[in-house]
């Protein structure tokens, strides 16, 4: 194996190791699963089944090829994954263009991370798609022989980016896919299958990554550290070991900074905590940790879903079942589930929009309101005109 620290998706593996074995590989697979779970890792961990010479199906990690494809160098192997457009003017510019010396430095270094972290990501500032450019490179060398007549693979991460925001990187893959190059492997990895191509997805053999169970990722993250809040991030990561891994690296002041503002200014007692609560979430938002108050928030809300409804008993007397309960009993006429999908749909809108006041205002208004139970009012045009 090529990494020893990847929670594996067992049933992945089986279904591969038949598919190898029985020469039946597909010119295109699509992984798919939730992000953070390690499909990237699955994905390296097929092309070193692929590529290993130890005879077993399982890729022995140690041969020249596995340690080709561990060091992510394999000669076989074109890796691609959204860049920003640095100074590329044109569709022929070289992706060179795209990297400064900078972000040169940044990818090197995210290379390497991934050579040793099955759960880090190959991100670069700006790097919002996948370039026509690096599909118009691919094209120049993908129809010439591999070395030692091996397979070839393509390997694209965050694939969903050839097809998001604009779509001609993707239409430019699909014409490969169409007819593909012999002994050509395509490996696409995407945490947001829906903006695929339907057409990509129809020449693709399509494979969900699993996320692990809780246990597993329990046992997983107390290997990296002790840590008071350990059984919390196992719960909040929702198999996102990426997340997790991030959370361990935390002081236990940092879970309580976080617990104290969703307890004492989201559920806010007060109208006249609004002010301070857009203070602290501009913060938050600053330092880049609206995302683990959401992702905590969402918890929370789901976990008082499964008190109310008896799907979990809470059995544990700790400071988080306890917030469960009081948090429960305080608010008996709150629509839980309405209140989860305004979290969600706020999600994205806090890391997006620029008018960050307004946004959380809204947000802590509708909030407060589904906790006593009035239903928000959708806004239409016509109901608009009608009171206007």
């Amino acid at each position: 194996m090529i990494y020893k620290n990847l929670i594996r998706d067992n049933s992945f593996f089986e279904k591969m190791s038949v598919i190898v074995k029985n020469n039946r590989l597909p010119n295109s697979i699509i992984l798919y699963g939730d992000d953070g779970i390690g499909k990237e890792a699955h994905a390296i961990e097929l092309c070193a089944m692929i590529f290993c010479k130890s005879g077993d199906i399982k890729p022995c990690g140690e041969c020249y090829n596995c340690i080709k494809v561990k060091n992510l160098q394999n000669e076989n192997i074109s890796l691609i994954y959204p860049l920003p457009r640095g100074k590329i003017k044109s569709k022929n510019d070289s992706t060179s263009k795209a990297l400064s010396e900078k972000n040169r430095l940044l990818l090197a270094e995210r290379l390497k991370n991934k050579t040793l972290n099955p759960y880090s990501k190959i991100n670069l500032p700006g790097a919002n798609k996948i370039l026509i450019n690096s599909i118009r490179e691919l094209k120049k060398t993908i129809f010439l022989g591999s070395i030692n007549d091996n397979f070839k693979i393509v390997l694209i991460l965050d694939a969903h980016k050839l097809c998001h925001p604009t779509q001609e990187s993707g239409n430019s893959l699909l014409k490969i896919l169409e007819e593909p190059p012999k002994k050509t492997i395509f490996i696409l990895v995407t945490s947001e299958y829906d903006q695929l191509l339907d057409t990509i997805k129809s020449r693709s053999q399509t494979i969900k990554i699993n996320n692990p169970n809780t246990e597993l990722i329990s046992n997983y993250i107390n290997t990296y550290k002790e840590f008071h809040y350990n059984p919390l991030i196992t719960k909040m990561c929702n198999g996102n070991l990426r997340n997790a891994l991030d959370w361990t690296l935390k002081e236990d002041s940092y879970f309580e900074s976080i617990i104290h503002l969703i307890e004492k200014f989201i559920f806010m007692k007060s109208i006249n905590q609004m002010p301070k609560a857009i203070e602290l979430l501009q913060v938050s938002n600053k330092n880049g940790d609206v995302n683990t108050i959401f992702i905590l928030l969402n918890s929370i809300l789901s976990d008082i879903i499964k008190h109310n409804y008896l799907i979990e008993n809470i059995a544990e007397n700790n400071f988080y079942t306890n917030l469960i309960i009081n948090i429960s009993e305080k608010y008996k006429d709150a629509n839980w589930e309405k209140c989860i999908d305004l979290v969600n749909a706020n999600f994205m809108l806090f890391k997006s929009n620029a008018n960050y006041e307004i946004q959380a205002m809204n947000f802590l208004l509708d909030f407060n309101r589904l906790l006593k139970g009035v239903e928000l009012e959708v806004f239409s045009i016509e109901n608009w005109l009608y009171k206007n």
